[in-house]
């Protein structure tokens, strides 16, 4: 949590003094909270189907928004990753790409090297039955 919070600190602080570093900072942040909004919805798509929706859906509307919104995601990414203004300087490129590739390409690097081994999934904190109970015991 501490390198997350210092890393974000650190990559934000340029933008205190350039607005350049604010748009790119801006710019990388919508395209991950969008991005995050985006991946399930697409996983539940892939998954066709074999999915089995939960009590609140849109019925026969759920693929075709669904397909929407990933489109929407895709192509508004895109556009934040286009320079603001013509012509393109050094003041004015958007450097969203290159820090969306830094970050990216970190996120990888540390996948490969030591995630993908001590990664186990999602810890289960009790048998379904005691889940069920708790849950029952929230409502």
């Amino acid at each position: 949590m501490w390198f997350a919070g210092v890393g974000a600190f650190l990559l934000v602080l340029p933008s205190l003094w350039s607005m350049t570093a604010f748009f790119a900072v801006v710019s990388v942040n919508v395209i991950g909270l969008f991005g995050s909004y985006a991946i399930p919805i697409f996983l539940r798509l892939r998954r066709g189907d074999d999915f089995e929706p939960g009590p609140w859906n849109l019925g026969r509307w759920g693929k075709p928004v669904a397909a929407v919104a990933v489109i929407w995601v895709f192509l508004s990414s895109i556009l934040f990753l286009l320079p603001e203004s013509s012509p393109i300087t050094w003041h004015s490129l958007n450097y969203a790409p290159i820090a969306l590739g830094v970050v990216l390409l970190i996120s990888a690097v540390w996948w490969f090297v030591t995630a993908r081994r001590t990664f186990n999934g999602p810890i289960s904190y009790g048998t379904p039955e005691e889940l069920a109970a708790l849950e029952n015991e929230m409502i």
